[in-house]
């Protein structure tokens, strides 16, 4: 066999076995972590919806439901290593996360099981308490990653829950494909950052192989000299950096 035709063959089969590798994993993963990002999700929901795909593309929202009961860790300071696997069903069971579709609807067992193109669901965890939480969380939440080829965290770093996951997520990324962007943006301008947080925001800045702030403070226009930036104003900046790594995002050819 000619090396013209050796090279016909090669490429034969990695077209064949990405074509169907992209069937299952996504190529492009996008994680919006908070529990005020549902403008930003509709916005990528409408926009992957929109666009001419050739591989699978997953949008996920990661949120935290607050308890009405005030847990805390001291609740399970006392519990022993035995007694803590022993009730490892009840802290880690059904109730631990909730994964709806795109219009909130709950997602059957068998249901989660079905490969759909685009991936749109909402991850929504009861309140993570200790660190063994934020690490069972993120587990679940790398789960939906698995093996992407681009992965976009987007995540607001004035909510302790968005920046703890994102910190914790952006070390379970897989280092074999193609790169991973974390958007970070702090809508809370008033409340500085603690040590802990400050650390963790430079591990995701670290970690992430393009890291993207996005300035929420105030916004200088031409017709006003200070205009104090609203939601609506900060989504559109997400979206705009958003589109903007989509668009150079490597394809799986078909």
């Amino acid at each position: 066999m000619n090396s013209t035709r050796m090279d016909e063959v090669v490429t034969n089969i990695v077209r064949s076995r990405s074509e169907s590798y992209f069937e299952i994993y996504n190529s492009t993963t996008v994680v919006i972590i908070g529990s005020n990002m549902n403008g930003i999700f509709e916005k990528v929901a409408d926009l992957v919806n929109g666009m001419e795909k050739n591989s699978r593309i997953g949008v996920y929202t990661i949120s935290e439901k607050k308890s009405d009961k005030n847990t805390a860790i001291k609740d399970y300071a006392g519990m022993d290593y035995f007694r803590y696997n022993a009730e490892e069903k009840n802290l880690y069971g059904k109730d631990f996360v909730e994964v709806l579709d795109e219009n909130g609807l709950m997602c059957l067992d068998d249901e989660m099981e079905k490969i759909k193109d685009p991936d749109l669901k909402h991850l929504i965890f009861r309140q993570l308490i200790s660190d063994q939480d934020l690490k069972r969380a993120a587990e679940i939440a790398a789960s939906y990653i698995d093996s992407s080829w681009n992965v976009i965290i987007i995540s607001d770093y004035s909510d302790r829950f968005s920046l703890d996951l994102h910190s914790t997520l952006i070390s379970r990324i897989p280092e074999a494909f193609g790169k991973s962007t974390s958007i970070v943006f702090k809508s809370d301008n008033s409340k500085p950052l603690d040590h802990m947080e400050i650390s963790e925001l430079r591990n995701i800045q670290n970690g992430s192989r393009k890291y993207i702030n996005v300035r929420t403070n105030d916004v200088i226009t031409v017709e006003s000299p200070l205009l104090k930036t609203n939601r609506n104003d900060i989504d559109n900046k997400i979206f705009k950096e958003l589109k903007g790594v989509l668009s150079g995002s490597k394809k799986v050819v078909s």
